[in-house]
This record gives structure tokens, sequence and C-alpha cells, in this order.
């Protein structure tokens, strides 16, 4: 039910779904109807609270206490998703790198197979 209370969220705060993909990076899709009843990963999770800090955490995924968080626990939800976000930068910076990698190493064997492929000129 953690999609219904999001979909509450947005409703009182004014946002349209469109504008809480663009926000959060979450692809569309996320909460249309027939997927509400399905979970939310830690990934969307984190990718919400970065975006909302002030929405509770604990009320978006049990539907207890209130949805806005106290500022107190702010620095918990913050410290919290802080490695995961950390986390997922550098893994990203990580693929990046390996993308350029294996991006050289393509065309490298683009340039191996059209010089093999052309005839050897006789003198």
């Amino acid at each position: 039910m953690t999609k219904h209370r999001i979909i509450q969220f947005l409703e009182k705060e004014k946002i349209s779904k469109t504008k809480f993909f663009q926000i959060t990076g979450i692809k569309r899709g996320f909460l249309d109807t027939d997927k509400l009843n399905q979970a939310v990963s830690d990934e969307h999770l984190t990718k919400i609270i970065a975006a909302f800090p002030t929405l509770n955490l604990y009320w978006l995924v049990t539907g207890e206490s209130e949805m806005y968080q106290k500022n107190d626990r702010l620095e918990t939800i913050k410290y919290f998703f802080e490695e995961k976000v950390e986390t997922l930068i550098r893994e990203n910076e990580r693929l990046k790198i390996e993308i350029e990698q294996l991006k050289k190493e393509l065309a490298r064997m683009q340039l191996d197979a059209t010089a093999s492929a052309q005839p050897a000129v006789s003198a």
C-alpha cells in the first residue's frame, strides 16, 4: 500500500505524477493503477525520500504516524539513505568508466575487422 500513500502525498502537495517522476527520476508506470499493490524497492524509496525529505518514511512504508517528518528525525533518515546514495553514485561512476573502456575496445575491434577484411595488395 506504499504506492497508495505516495499518491496521497502527491495529492496533498498538489504534485502531478509527471512532476513526481521528473523530480525523483523514477520511470513512468511506477504508479500505474495495475501496479499500485506491488512492493516499492529500496532504490525507489531512496529516490523519493531524497526528493521529499519532509516525507515521513515510517508513514510511507507502514501507514502509521504522521505523513510529514519531524525535524529531529530528518537527520536519521538522511544518515540512513546517505550511504545508499553514495553507493549508487560510486557504482554509476564505475559503470561509466567500464562503458568508456568497452567503447574503446569495440572501436579497436571494428578497426581490426576492417583492416583484415581488406584484400592484400601485391607488389
